[in-house]
């Protein structure tokens, strides 16, 4: 028994995507027409929370919130920045939506950008 799993083979596009707000709850959303696998999603507020809230990423089922998969969720009370390095690859089939909320009670400026790999 084999547990060798075929390498993913990339198309030479790459890139990332970038969302900046300011002063309101996150609500943002990544789509692709193509097969992408996400590399890391980099998330910066320009200050420390000071109330307890989570920074979720989800997979868009397209069914309602009840059937979307949780890909990461951080407690963001007491820290500015957070990176989410998938530990395997996590990949989206084309015009699969990563969603990404966070309430911003704190009112800070925040940053997302999500660096992506498109598959053959």
């Amino acid at each position: 028994m084999s547990f060798y799993a075929a390498p993913i083979k990339f198309a030479k596009a790459s890139g990332k995507t970038t969302i900046n707000t300011s002063l309101n709850a996150m609500d943002a959303t990544r789509t692709s027409d193509h097969k992408v696998q996400i590399m890391s999603v980099k998330l910066h507020l320009d200050g420390t929370c000071t109330t307890s809230e989570t920074f979720q990423l989800r997979e868009d089922a397209g069914d309602g919130t009840s059937y979307d998969v949780l890909a990461h969720s951080q407690d963001m009370s007491g820290i500015a920045n957070d990176i989410w390095l998938p530990i395997k690859p996590y990949v989206l089939d084309k015009s699969t939506d990563l969603d990404g909320s966070f309430q911003n009670t704190d009112a800070n400026d925040w940053g997302i950008e999500i660096a992506y790999q498109e598959i053959l």
